[in-house]
This record gives structure tokens, C-alpha cells and sequence, in this order.
């Protein structure tokens, strides 16, 4: 199955007869979909559609998307305002009649007035027209971002299960250790009687007491329970494509459960493999923000 990261990038652009579009789309994770659209103020009334698109595509993370258009013409027509150029040659011609001047004809005269008299307006695009290659353009990026989520997931998928089989190597480790420390315990024990006179000794006490003590440091179930949250977590992982919420539960059970070995561990080489167990979780955890 495919894993998805909410981490992920996609730009595309295309030219079609009515200009070049171009969409670039970022994502990072988060609990929920939040979308920021910025796009030109021509497409504006489709922001819902386009947000509508990228909540059914994505899911989760926190969504940038950054849209440009340039018209095929230019973004602005230039025009002229004929009133005022007709207003301008009107005065001309007024003032030669009246101070006896040749009528100008040169279109020079009007050059001191070219800043009042050339307008520039933006060119009028039609919305309904063109919404399909816009969302055409921002699909295929959307794609891109999608490709680039399942390949960042898949290295976060390979960095759980690795680390999941280290958990679980280390667990046999301290399955390996743990009977250890009870025959460690009766030696300490039976020393400390030794030096203690016999007769004064009660060898059911001194049994009572290494029961009690593998009563209180029996880590069977948690090492037991520790082995099924992995498996459960491995095979989500190897089965599911939709893991981010669900795996955060079962690392929070795995690391309940390596907790309380650490808690009960009463022996220098268990309590150091569970600080590398405890390292792995939080790495794993923090991997796991990023999954969708």
C-alpha cells in the first residue's frame, strides 16, 4: 500500500490560446485541511471550486496555493480617450484662428499630453471561459504534489517498519536479560545471609522475598503487550494507505509500554537498551506528524 506524507510540492504550467497559466501548490502537515489560495483577481470567484478540488484530493495538511496568469494580448489593452485627443485638437485649432497660426497637423503638438490622454485598462477575461484550463493547470499540480507525498511517505514508511524491527529486536534482548536479574537478586541475597548467622535466618522468608521481588519486576505482560502494538503498527503500515491518526495511538501505547520496562528494568544493561528503545519511539513519533 501507498503511505502518504503531508509533506509535498507540485508547480505546472501550460499555454493555451487565452495566455500561460501557472499553479504552484505547497502542503505540510497538520491535524486537519487548511487551504490559502491567492490567485488573480480574474479567477477570484472560483476560489470555493478550487478549494473544494484540494480538500477532496489531499485530505489533510496545511495547503498554499499560488496561481498567475498572463494573457495572451498582455494583461492591459492600451486605448486612447478620443474625447480628450478631439477636446485637445479643438483648443489647437481655436488658437489658430484667433492669432493667425497654420492649423496644426503634426501629431507631435499632443506629446506633452500623452500621459492624460493614453489609457491602459486590464484586459477582460471572460471566467466561465477559461475555469476549465485553469483547473486543468492546477490538477496537474496537484499531481505532481501527490507524487512527491507517496515518495516522501514511502521513506517514512521504511524508517517505521526499521525502526519497529529494532523495537522488537531489543525486546528479545531484554526477554533474554530479565530472568537474569532474579538469579542476580537471590546471590545479592543469599551473600548478605552468609554473612548473617544461619540459625538466625528463616529460608522461607528469604524464598518469600525472591518471590516477591519477581512479582514486582515481572515484565512479561508489558514486553508481551509491547510485541503486539508493533505487530499491529507493522501491519497498518504494510496494509493501509490513510495511517497518520491511527499510528500516533498505537506509538503512544508502544511507548506506554516501554515506559513501564524502564520503570521495572532494575538492571544496568535492560535500562540502557530501553533509553535506545525510548530514542526510537520519539524519532518514530515525530516521523509520523508528517503521515496522512
Amino acid at each position: 500500500m501507498s503511505v502518504q506524507s503531508m509533506t509535498g510540492y507540485g508547480y505546472y504550467e501550460q499555454i493555451f490560446e487565452s495566455g500561460k497559466y501557472s499553479a504552484e501548490i505547497r502542503s505540510v502537515n497538520n491535524r486537519f485541511i487548511e487551504i490559502q489560495c491567492h490567485l488573480p483577481r480574474t479567477f477570484s470567484a472560483l476560489e470555493q471550486q478550487i478549494r473544494k478540488v484540494l480538500s477532496e484530493k489531499l485530505e489533510r495538511g496545511s495547503v498554499k496555493l499560488n496561481v498567475n496568469f498572463e494573457a495572451a494580448n498582455g494583461s492591459v489593452c492600451i486605448d486612447y480617450d478620443k474625447n480628450l485627443v478631439g477636446r485637445y485638437m479643438e483648443i489647437f485649432n481655436e488658437i489658430s484662428q484667433k492669432f493667425g497660426a497654420a492649423q496644426p497637423k503634426d501629431i507631435s503638438l499632443l506629446q506633452p499630453f500623452f500621459r492624460d490622454i493614453i489609457v491602459s485598462k486590464p484586459v477582460e477575461i471572460k471566467t466561465e471561459e477559461f475555469s476549465g484550463e485553469l483547473f486543468a493547470v492546477i490538477e496537474k499540480s496537484v499531481e505532481l504534489l501527490l507524487i512527491e507525498r507517496k515518495r516522501e511517505g514511502a521513506s517514512i514508511k521504511e524508517f517505521l517498519l526499521k525502526s519497529l524491527d529494532s523495537i522488537s529486536q531489543n525486546v528479545g534482548k531484554i526477554n533474554v536479560l530479565a530472568p537474569q536479574r532474579i538469579e542476580k537478586y537471590r546471590e545479592k541475597l543469599q551473600t548478605a545471609v552468609n554473612l548473617l548467622n544461619k540459625e538466625c535466618v528463616d529460608e522461607q522468608r528469604i524464598a518469600l522475598e525472591v518471590v516477591l521481588m519477581v512479582e514486582k519486576l515481572d515484565i512479561t505482560e508489558e514486553t508481551t503487550r509491547l510485541k503486539t502494538h508493533i505487530s499491529a503498527a507493522k501491519k497498518m503500515l504494510e496494509t493501509e494507505n490513510s495511517v497518520g491518526k491511527r499510528l500516533t495511538f498505537w506509538l503512544q501505547e508502544i511507548n506506554r509500554e516501554i515506559n513501564t520496562i524502564g520503570a521495572k528494568a532494575n538492571d544496568c544493561a535492560i535500562a540502557d537498551i530501553v533509553v535506545s528503545m525510548k530514542d526510537a519511539a520519539e524519532q518514530m513519533r515525530e516521523q509520523s506528524l508528517n503521515l496522512l
